[in-house]
C-alpha cells in the first residue's frame, strides 16, 4: 500500500527559493573534498533517592547514538537517536526516537542551511544537552519545565557567523499544540515531527498547520562570556498575531579561571490557547548558576572538581474567577522554587560523575527532597 507523503509546507514564493539555491552555490566557496562517516553518542544513568516515601530509582537515563555522514565539504547529514529509561515494555516505559536528523549546506562561514528535524536554538540546554555540560544529575527545573529540553520539530532555517563575535540561527518549523500546554510545562505540546496516537498507515507525519518562527543570537566580544538572546513565535488558534504564543529567552555563560556561571531567564504569553481549559495565560522564571573548579587550587592539575550550586525560580499564571457568578476574572500565580547543590567530577574529556542534594518546593506547602548521584559521558 502507498503511504501518502505530508511535506511541510512553508510559504515562499518560487522567486525566493531560486534566490536563494542560486546564492548559496554563488556564494560558496571551494572547499576541496572529503567524504566520511562518524559514529558517536552520549549517556547517563543515576541513582536518586526521596524523602516523601516515594521508591529510590536506578536508571540508565540517556543512550544515544550519533550518526553522521560528510559527503562533501559543503553537504552533511547529521542525527542522534536516543533510547530512555532503558526499554518499552507492554506500551509503557521509557521511549525511543530520534532526537536530530537533517541535511545541512554550509555555504560560506557566514550562511548556512538545514532542513530536517532539528533541535530550536532556545536558551542554553535545549542545544547543548550532553551529560558532561551541565553539573547536576539532571537537567535543570527550568530546562525541563519551562525550556521542555531536548525541544526539537521539523523544518527548515539558515545559520551562520555574522561576524567575528555575532553568530545567529533562524528557524521556520512545525508547532506546538499550544492548547495541550499544561500548569506542569510545554512538554505535552511539542509534536516532534509526529502524529503521535494518531500515526497510522494512512496518517503519519505531523500537524504543519500552525507554523513557528524560533531564532537566536549569540555575542562572545569579551573573553570567556557568551550572551544570548533566543525567542520563538507561533500564530494563536485565532490566526492573529495579536494573540500569539511568544517566548523570550535571554541567557548568560561566564567562564574565568576555576569559575564557571550561568544565568538564564525567559518569559512566556500563551495567547489564545489560554482560552482552553486548563492551559497557563503566562509562564516565568530563571536560573543562576555557580561553579568552582576545587583541583585548581593544587597546582597544574590536570583533572577537574566542581563544586556548584543552583537556584531556580518559575511560576505559571493562571485565569482564576473572582465570584461565584463567574462574572470576572483575575490572574492568579503558582510559584516554584529550587535549590540545587554538589559536585561533579571530570577525570577526562567526555566523563563526568556527580552528586548533589535538589530542594524544590510550591506555594502549597508541598517540599521535596532529593539526593542523586549520576555518571554520563560523549565520545
Amino acid at each position: 500500500m502507498t503511504r501518502p507523503v505530508h511535506n511541510l509546507r512553508l510559504r515562499l514564493s518560487l522567486n525566493s527559493i531560486l534566490f536563494l539555491l542560486i546564492f548559496l552555490l554563488v556564494s560558496s566557496r571551494s572547499f576541496g573534498q572529503s567524504t566520511q562517516t562518524y559514529v558517536g553518542g552520549y549517556g547517563e544513568m543515576s541513582y536518586k533517592r526521596f524523602d516523601d516515601g516515594e521508591l529510590p530509582r536506578l536508571d540508565i537515563d540517556r543512550f544515544v547514538i550519533y550518526l553522521d555522514h560528510t559527503f562533501d565539504p559543503r553537504w552533511t547529514f547529521r542525527s542522534e537517536t536516543e533510547i530512555e529509561n532503558v526499554k518499552i515494555e507492554g506500551g509503557v516505559g521509557g521511549e525511543i526516537g530520534i532526537e536530530q536528523a537533517y541535511l545541512e549546506y554550509r555555504a560560506s562561514d557566514w550562511i548556512g542551511w538545514r532542513a530536517g528535524l532539528v533541535v530550536l536554538p532556545i536558551g542554553i540546554v535545549n542545544q547543548a544537552h550532553e551529560p558532561t555540560t551541565f553539573y547536576s544529575v539532571s537537567r535543570p527545573l527550568f530546562d525541563q519545565i519551562v525550556i521542555p529540553s531536548t525541544w526539537r520539530e521539523i523544518g527548515t532555517g539558515i545559520y551562520g557567523d555574522a561576524s567575528k563575535t555575532l553568530s545567529y540561527q533562524l528557524y521556520l518549523t512545525e508547532g506546538l499544540h499550544t492548547n495541550a500546554i499544561t500548569m506542569n510545562g510545554l512538554d505535552p505540546a511539542k509534536q516532534e515531527g509526529s502524529a503521535g496516537a494518531a500515526t497510522s498507515d494512512t496518517l503519519a507525519g505531523s500537524d504543519a498547520s500552525h507554523p513557528a518562527l524560533s531564532a537566536k543570537l549569540n555575542y562572545d566580544q569579551v573573553s570567556g562570556l557568551l550572551l544570548g538572546a533566543s525567542g520563538y513565535l507561533e500564530r494563536g488558534y485565532t490566526q492573529e498575531l495579536s494573540r500569539a504564543f511568544v517566548l523570550g529567552d535571554l541567557d548568560a555563560e561566564y567562564a574565568h579561571g576555576p569559575w564557571r556561571l550561568r544565568a538564564e531567564g525567559a518569559f512566556i504569553n500563551t495567547g489564545d490557547a489560554s482560552d482552553f481549559d486548563g492551559v497557563p495565560t503566562e509562564i516565568a522564571g530563571g536560573y543562576g548558576e555557580a561553579a568552582f573548579n576545587l583541583l585548581s587550587l593544587i597546582e597544574k592539575s590536570k583533572w577537574e572538581l566542581f563544586t556548584f550550586a543552583r537556584y531556580e525560580s518559575y511560576s505559571f499564571a493562571q485565569m482564576t474567577p473572582v465570584d461565584p457568578e463567574f462574572l470576572s476574572t483575575t490572574i492568579a500565580w503558582t510559584n516554584h522554587k529550587a535549590i540545587t547543590g554538589g559536585f561533579a567530577y571530570k577525570p577526562m574529556n567526555g566523563l563526568i560523575l556527580k552528586a548533589d542534594y535538589r530542594w524544590t518546593s510550591t506555594d502549597s506547602p508541598y517540599e521535596r527532597r532529593e539526593f542523586g548521584l549520576g555518571a554520563g559521558y560523549v565520545f
